[in-house]
């Protein structure tokens, strides 16, 4: 299945974003019960996600060693870092069956600050003011815990017949009108208190979201350095697969969609960032060039390096049960 055109569409949860962003756009790797940020060392370990990104993704990943990945399922070839997302299952009424979801991923890394979208012209930043990820930093943003709305988590019926029903913080009311597919969104916390990572990510995060409960605010004070705002959107293509009567379901057994989150483990090229950053700040072209990322774009296919260990197809395809997920591992999620 090609990749569809609204890949390449910039766009918050409430609207398009204009300026300074660039994207890239990734396909699948691995569907695996693998999570080096959360469970590093153990597999299997948590739920079954869909993983992008660098060529060596293990379970114990380390920047070092995504540097020498062989490829990379995205198309900026100089980033190696992994992203994923929970697995989308649907349970059809018709067989009893959990059905795995195809999916196309895009990765939006957006110049926001506290006046808002940046751009050369009407809302500038001076050097020094965004910050690249280090090497070793990993993040999330959301949890399988969550059961209410976050006005970071969104769900996007695409194709819905009333546009003013196409957004919901979970999943869609009627799925089987998504002519164009479901695409999951999560926009991950911006503000950074200078660690890599945090053992306690809940109570003692590294991270955290801008005040005001908007990613274009002012980072308090505690958290006051700023990174790009990543943002990720995951396309799953339930069209032509959900029908009336059918559920949705993530892969922890969550049926409501609140508990969607995403996973980023760094493996930029040091010092590939800065350039973008700097080339946004001092040039006009903004979304033309992509912060001079588009030149660094060169799609082609990527496998798994340890995918000959694993049952690539163990996760997807028609499943009788949901796949493991609530094992002893799931207490430390």
């Amino acid at each position: 299945m090609e990749k569809t055109s609204f890949l390449l569409l910039l766009s918050l949860s409430c609207g398009v974003v204009l300026g300074n962003v660039w994207t890239t756009d990734c396909s699948n790797l691995a569907t695996q019960r693998l999570d080096p940020i959360v469970f590093p060392g153990y597999s299997p370990a948590g739920h079954v996600h869909t993983i992008v990104g660098g060529s060596r993704f293990n379970k114990d990943s380390s920047y070092e060693d995504l540097q020498f990945s062989q490829c990379t399922s995205c198309d900026l070839t100089r980033d190696k870092s992994n992203y994923w997302v929970p697995q989308m299952y649907i349970h059809k009424q018709s067989d009893g069956k959990f059905h795995h979801v195809e999916n196309y991923f895009a990765v939006y890394y957006k110049l926001l600050n506290g006046r808002g979208q940046t751009s050369l012209h009407n809302n500038n930043y001076e050097p020094g003011y965004f910050h690249s990820f280090p090497p070793g930093f990993r993040m999330l943003a959301g949890s399988i815990f969550n059961t209410e709305p976050l006005h970071y988590v969104n769900h996007k019926c695409l194709g819905h017949p009333n546009p003013a029903e196409e957004n919901s913080p979970g999943f869609p009311a009627r799925p089987e009108l998504c002519s164009g597919g479901i695409r999951s969104e999560v926009t991950f916390p911006s503000c950074w208190d200078g660690r890599l990572t945090s053992e306690d990510m809940a109570s003692n995060p590294h991270v955290v979201h801008p005040v005001n409960g908007w990613e274009a605010s002012e980072c308090p004070d505690s958290h006051p350095l700023r990174f790009p705002t990543l943002f990720f959107e995951a396309i799953f293509h339930v069209q032509g697969l959900f029908e009336a009567g059918d559920s949705l379901v993530y892969s922890f057994n969550d049926y409501q969609g609140y508990g969607y989150h995403g996973d980023f483990f760094n493996g930029w090229e040091d010092g590939l960032i800065d350039q973008f950053l700097e080339h946004c700040r001092t040039q006009e072209d903004g979304w033309d060039t992509q912060c001079g990322a588009r030149a660094e774009k060169h799609p082609g296919p990527c496998s798994w390096e340890l995918g000959a260990e694993y049952d690539e197809q163990e996760f997807t395809g028609a499943q009788d049960t949901l796949p493991p997920w609530d094992g002893p591992w799931v207490k430390a999620m």
